[in-house]
């Protein structure tokens, strides 16, 4: 995951930083639900979130003040996802695991609204 993360943060840039962050964002929610569906493993979902941060963090040193700021939103949205998905590793059964769960979700969600 790492030297995929390196890989990208050289790449060329997007010439429309807010769709590349839409995109990447609606990718990650993806990852979260099938997570809580139980399709993915919460482990590998939180990895490859911590790597898509990492990317975000290196790749936005070299933009504009203005995308900068929205990869500050975007790494805040992704550590609201991360929550969830450490929310998800646990018993899944359990009212206060699913308690824990909608409120991080709700977090998350009021983080992807800040993007746009």
């Amino acid at each position: 995951m790492i030297i995929t993360a390196q890989y990208d943060a050289f790449a060329p840039q997007p010439e429309n930083v807010t769709k590349d962050v839409q995109e990447r964002a609606d990718r990650v929610e993806n990852a979260v639900n099938y997570t809580l569906a139980g399709m993915v493993e919460a482990e590998d979902v939180d990895q490859a979130i911590q790597s898509e941060i990492i990317r975000s963090g290196m790749t936005s040193m070299s933009y504009s003040e203005d995308a900068f700021e929205i990869h500050q939103k975007y790494r805040n949205y992704l550590s609201e996802a991360r929550d969830v998905v450490s929310a998800a590793e646990g018993n899944l059964t359990n009212q206060t695991t699913i308690n824990k769960i909608d409120k991080e979700l709700a977090q998350m969600n009021e983080a992807k609204k800040n993007l746009y």
